[in-house]
């Protein structure tokens, strides 16, 4: 194979085509569906994205309550995540 040379390139490029994730397109092939979590004392389920969320709520509003002060973003999403597993764990969500 020869190398390219610049007078190969062609000067303006072809159309640019997004590049295609397995979630904008649909499931992955062999993908379960999103999985769900039973909420002890109520029977409601959840799923992960959904507590994700949640846990991201709790966290941004332990930030807001110190100013948005920089450097303390893991310490506000693992004290978040504690927050609302143990609300889950009481029945409170």
């Amino acid at each position: 194979m020869k190398p390219r040379q610049i007078r190969d390139i062609p000067a303006t490029p072809g159309p640019v085509r997004p590049v295609e994730y397995p979630e904008v397109r649909g499931r992955a092939k062999g993908r379960s569906r999103a999985r769900r979590t039973t909420v002890p004392n109520s029977g409601a389920e959840i799923t992960q994205e959904e507590l994700t969320q949640m846990i991201a709520s709790a966290a941004y509003l332990r930030a807001e309550r110190r100013g948005f002060a920089a450097g303390h973003e893991l310490e506000d999403w693992l004290e978040a995540e504690k927050e609302v597993k143990l609300q889950i764990e009481q029945g409170a969500l």
